[in-house]
C-alpha cells in the first residue's frame, strides 16, 4: 500500500515565535565530484497531476515538492518548523493570527518576485470548493471562513461562494506580509504552512496560460529550488535548478522523477546504473545493495467494537492486544516492511513515546490470564468476527492477526472478508466486532491529526470509543500555543488511548528505498516521497567507483 492508503475507510486516509535559522546548508562537494549531477529517481505510481492543488499521489508530491516551496518546512528532525519561503513569521498571544514575513530575495524561475498576493491566491483556491483540492479540509480548518466556504456547492450556492471566498481570514498586509487568521487558536497552522500544496502562485500566469497550465512547464514556474524542464506525463518529469532560488543555485543539475512499474522494474534499472534512488513499493527486494529503511508517518492498527460486548469490557480489549506478535505479524503480512507500534503517535514525530510499546506488548500468557480476570467468558461469542476487505494485503494482514489470537488465546477467530464499499458501511453502522487493517496516515508530522481521530465526535472514530478527559485533553492541547505543555497533554492522552485499548496498535510502516552510494548530502525524512526530497537542494553525486 503507499503512504496515503494505509486504512481503508475514506474517512481515514490522511491526508506552530518561529526559528529564526535557515534552511539545512548546503554541504560544500567533495574533490571528487562528478561531472554529470543529474540524479535519477525512479517512483512507483504515475504522475498524474502537477498542479499543487491537486497533487495527492506520493508520485505527483514527489516532483511537486521540488518546484512548488510552501512559507516553512519541517526541521530534519520533523520535530519542529523552519523557515522556507518566509524568512520568519509571527503568532499572537492567543494563537488565532500568524504573520509571515517573505524573503525580500524569494523568486519563481523566471526572477519574478514571490509577493503576498500569491499565498492568498493558492490558499483560497485550495479551499474553493470549485477546485475539488484534496488537501481543502486541511487548509479550511484553519482559516476563518474556512470551513464555511468549502463546504458551499459551486452549483446550488454560486451567488454566495464569491463572497465567501472574499472573506476567508487571509489577507496581504504588503507585498512581503502575508496574514492568516484562524478561527481560534491553532497549533496546526504552521504545520499546514509546510505542505508544498499550499507553495504561492501567481493568479497572472495561470490566467495567461489558461485551460490545462499545469500540463506544461511554461506554467509550472515554481519558487523552489528546482524548476520544470520537460513533461512527460505520466512516466516522467524533468527538472533543472531555480538559477533565481534565494537559497542559491543547487548542485545538482538535473533530477529525473520516473515511474517505473513496479520493484522488479525498479531493481532491474538499479543493476543497469540507469537508476540513483529507488522507491520499492509492494514485494520483498533482493537488493544488490543495502536497503535504507525508512520509517513512516504511518500506523496500522486492528480495531475494536467498543459499543458492544465484549469489546465493550477495556480488560477483554487489552487480553487481545496482548495476544498478538507484532514482529510475526509483521514479517508475514507485511514483508518486514515496518516495526512495532508504541502507541498512536509514530517514531519520528514529535510527542513518540517509546516506553507505550509496553502497554500492549505481546505475551500470550498474560494475555489468557487477562481474558479469564475479565469474566467474559460467558459474554465472548461461538466464534469472534475479524471484518476485512477483499484487498490482497487487507486479507493477508487480517489472517495473520486472525492467527495471532487464535494460537495465543485458543479461541476460534474467523475473519470476514467483505468488498471495500461494504466493509466500510458495516465499520460506519456498528456491525462488526474486530477490523483490520485499519490506521491513519499523516500529512505532516503532528501528533494532534492522529489522536483527533479518537475523539467522540470524530468521523474516524471507528471503535467507537468515548473518554470525555481524552477530549478534554485534547481541546486543552489545540489552544495551547506553548509547545513543552503541549506535549505534557499529549503525552496523558497517549496514556489514556493505551490503557483503554479502543484498537490494538500493530506496525509503523516503513518504505525501502535503493540508493547509490554516489549520493551525498542526503538527509532523508518520514515526509520525503523519495529519500532526500524535503532538502534536495543540499544533495549532489560523488564520481562513481
Amino acid at each position: 500500500m503507499t503512504r496515503r492508503a494505509a486504512a481503508w475507510p475514506a474517512a481515514l486516509l490522511l491526508l506552530a515565535a518561529c526559528s529564526t535559522s535557515g534552511p539545512a546548508p548546503l554541504r560544500s562537494p567533495s574533490q571528487s565530484l562528478a561531472a554529470d549531477q543529474s540524479l535519477r529517481v525512479g517512483v512507483p505510481g504515475p504522475i498524474a497531476d502537477l498542479d499543487p492543488a491537486l497533487a495527492a499521489g506520493e508520485s505527483d508530491l514527489a516532483a511537486v515538492r521540488q518546484f512548488a516551496e510552501p512559507l516553512l518546512k519541517p526541521a530534519p528532525d520533523l520535530q519542529d518548523v523552519q523557515p522556507a519561503t518566509a524568512a520568519s513569521y509571527e503568532l499572537s498571544a492567543d494563537g488565532t493570527v500568524a504573520l509571515f514575513h517573505l524573503r525580500p530575495n524569494a523568486r519563481y524561475g523566471d526572477g519574478v518576485p514571490v509577493r503576498a498576493a500569491d499565498l492568498v491566491f493558492a490558499w483560497t483556491r485550495i479551499i474553493d470548493p470549485r477546485t475539488a483540492s484534496p488537501l481543502a479540509p486541511r487548509f479550511a480548518e484553519v482559516v476563518r471562513g474556512g470551513a464555511a466556504a468549502a463546504a458551499l456547492d459551486p452549483q446550488r450556492d454560486e451567488g454566495r461562494l464569491g463572497p465567501a471566498l472574499a472573506g476567508l481570514g487571509l489577507k496581504a498586509i504588503d507585498d512581503l506580509s502575508f496574514q492568516v487568521t484562524a478561527p481560534g487558536p491553532s497549533a496546526q497552522l504552521k504545520w499546514v504552512a509546510t505542505l508544498p500544496q499550499g507553495a504561492p502562485l501567481r493568479q497572472a500566469l495561470l490566467q495567461q496560460m489558461g485551460p490545462g497550465w499545469a500540463s506544461r512547464p511554461e506554467g509550472l514556474v515554481g519558487n523552489g529550488p528546482f524548476t520544470v524542464a520537460a513533461i512527460r506525463a505520466p512516466d516522467r518529469v524533468d527538472l533543472v535548478p531555480n538559477s533565481a532560488y534565494w537559497g542559491g543555485r543547487p548542485t545538482l543539475r538535473r533530477i529525473a522523477i520516473e515511474h517505473l512499474a513496479d520493484d522488479a522494474s525498479t531493481l532491474r534499472e538499479y543493476q543497469a546504473d540507469r537508476l540513483d534512488i529507488g522507491v520499492l513499493d509492494s514485494a520483498p527486494a533482493p537488493a544488490p545493495a543495502p536497503v535504507l529503511r525508512q520509517p513512516l508517518l504511518s500506523e496500522v492498527w486492528l480495531t475494536f467494537n467498543t459499543a458492544a460486548p465484549p469489546f465493550d469490557n477495556p480488560r477483554v480489549r487489552r487480553a487481545f492486544a496482548e495476544a498478538i506478535d507484532r514482529q510475526a505479524v509483521i514479517r508475514t503480512a507485511l514483508d518486514g516492511r515496518g516495526q512495532a507500534a508504541a502507541g498512536l503517535v509514530p517514531q519520528g514525530m514529535r510527542g513518540h513515546r517509546a516506553d507505550l510499546v509496553h502497554a500492549q506488548e505481546f505475551n500470550a500468557g498474560q494475555a489468557r490470564a487477562d481474558l479469564d480476570a475479565a469474566g467474559a467468558a460467558r459474554d465472548l461469542p461461538a466464534a469472534v468476527r475479524l471484518l476485512t476487505t477483499d484487498r490482497a494485503g487487507d486479507r493477508r494482514l487480517a489472517e495473520a492477526v486472525a492467527t495471532q489470537l487464535r494460537d495465543s488465546l485458543g479461541l476460534p477467530v474467523s475473519v470476514e472478508v467483505a468488498d471495500a464499499a461494504t466493509a466500510d458501511g458495516r465499520l460506519r453502522s456498528g456491525d462488526f466486532q474486530l477490523a483490520a487493517p485499519l490506521g491513519a496516515t499523516a500529512a505532516y508530522p503532528d501528533p494532534e491529526q492522529l489522536l483527533g481521530l479518537f475523539r467522540q465526535a470524530d468521523p474516524g472514530n471507528l471503535s467507537r470509543w468515548h473518554n470525555p478527559r481524552y477530549d478534554r485533553l485534547l481541546r486543552q492541547a489545540a489552544a495551547e500555543t506553548d509547545p513543552g505543555r503541549r506535549d505534557q497533554l499529549w503525552a496523558q492522552a497517549q496514556l489514556i488511548l493505551v490503557q483503554e485499548t479502543p484498537v490494538a496498535f500493530l506496525a509503523q510502516r516503513q518504505r525501502w528505498y535503493l540508493v547509490r552510494p554516489a549520493v551525498r548530502g542526503l538527509a532523508a525524512t518520514a515526509v520525503d516521497e523519495w529519500p532526500g526530497a524535503l532538502y534536495s537542494a543540499q544533495m549532489y553525486l560523488n564520481a562513481r567507483s
